[in-house]
């Protein structure tokens, strides 16, 4: 998928993980005081959309084609034609 809003998405949804996992105590979402492995998990999990999001970001797009033009289209007959 070549769609940046896609990729803003993708980063948006990480960092409110990474957020989210990381402040779960003082946010009253934590079962016990410290990092547990669910806030662990949740940090990694935040971190890895981040990643995918600034590949999806940072990702080449391809080359635009001529209008009309279409890689699947058989050659004309013409052509064909006057090159004989």
């Amino acid at each position: 998928m070549s769609n940046p809003v896609f990729a803003w998405i993708v980063t948006g949804v990480g960092v409110l993980f990474v957020l989210i996992s990381a402040f779960a105590d003082p946010l009253g979402l934590g079962r016990s005081p410290g990092l547990g492995w669910r806030q662990t998990l949740g940090v990694i999990i935040g971190a890895l959309l981040i990643a995918a999001g600034l590949y999806l970001r940072r990702r080449p797009k391809a080359a635009p084609q001529e209008p009309g033009a279409c890689r699947h289209t058989r050659p004309s007959a013409e052509r064909y034609l006057s090159s004989t």
